[in-house]
Order: C-alpha cells, then structure tokens, then sequence
C-alpha cells in the first residue's frame, strides 16, 4: 500500500497518484474513501490517459485517509480494488512571546519560544532587516537574531518562520519590536 503526503496549508489541496496497467486491460475505473473530506468517485469514470489520479481534498483536517480503488476492464467483467494512504500533515506551530525593546545599536533582538504538546515543530528561520538566522528547536528557548547593525527608532517587524521533520512549514509575519532611539546629550 502506497501512501502519499501534503501539508495542510497545500494550494491546491490535492494528491496526485501515478498509477501503471499491467494486466486485464482495465480501461475504467471508481474511488471510495474512509473519511476525510474526499468525494467519491461512484460511477464508473475513463482512466486518466496521463497515469495520474487527481484526488481533491475538500477539507484541511490532518489526518491519516484511505482511498479505495476500484479499476475495470470495459465490459466490467474483470474487476480489482487496490489501497492508497493518504496523509494531509498538521502546520508546525510554535508560541512565541513578545520581544523587549532593543537599543538602536543593540544589533540583536530575542524572541522567546515555546512549542505546544503535539506540534511538529523542529526547526526554525528568522527574518528582519535583511538578516536571517536558521536554527533547531527545542521544547522551549530564545530565538536570537544577530547581525542587526544600527536601527533606526521606532517599530521594526521580524518573520520567523517553523518547519516540521515533515517538510510542512507556518510563518508568523509582522512580529512587532521596538528600537529605541540613540540618546543625545545637548552641551550648552
């Protein structure tokens, strides 16, 4: 049993299954499904001539499907069912906590972390400025991101963005933080 996987976030969200004829010249063939927000296909339907099932999914709950199937020859006198798992891939996620006001050279900002029960979060990308820091996740922590050189005052955005061992990936835009200004001292 073959199984084929996609991230929640997908566009657009389907399955693509490569398929081959063998024996029996099937020509037609049907799909049922365990769950999952597929639409079966319950009348008898031409092979794709391109050797690929399209299975649209009409949801995004994660969760582990099985497609059902069900290829004919012509005459409908020879039948045979096969099985495909079909895994749509939870969004990493990941709590992050607000970020301290930074001085305008203080070149660096700290973004504390934590990742909730059950997510897949493992690694983690950062973006501001132009700069942008990799790193591996652990179940809490600082994300630090350095290079940051002198800022101007006032409100700056970063980007972090959170991949899983599975490849899917969410990110957390427009993360505000704070620089303030370079003190100045007036001598009379």
């Amino acid at each position: 049993q073959s199984t084929y996987a996609i991230c929640a976030d997908a566009d657009p969200l389907t399955f693509t299954v490569p398929f081959t004829t063998s024996a029996g010249a099937p020509t037609q063939y049907k799909m049922t499904f365990d769950g999952g927000a597929f639409t079966a296909i319950t009348t008898w339907t031409a092979l794709p001539a391109d050797g690929k099932f399209v299975i649209p999914c009409n949801g995004t709950t994660p969760g582990t499907y099985t497609a059902t199937i069900t290829v004919a020859d012509a005459t409908l006198t020879s039948q045979s069912s096969c099985n495909v798992t079909l895994v749509i891939n939870a969004l990493p996620e990941i709590t992050l906590g607000s970020i301290a006001d930074i001085a305008y050279n203080g070149g660096s900002i700290t973004i504390p972390y934590t990742v909730p029960t059950g997510s897949t979060a493992v690694s983690y990308s950062v973006t501001s400025e132009g700069q942008t820091t990799t790193g591996t996740l652990s179940a809490s922590g600082n994300i630090v991101l350095s290079g940051l050189g002198t800022l101007t005052a006032g409100a700056h955005n970063v980007s972090v963005s959170v991949t899983s061992a599975d490849g899917c990936t969410q990110t957390y835009a427009d993360i505000p933080y704070n620089v303030i200004a370079e003190p100045v001292v007036a001598i009379a």
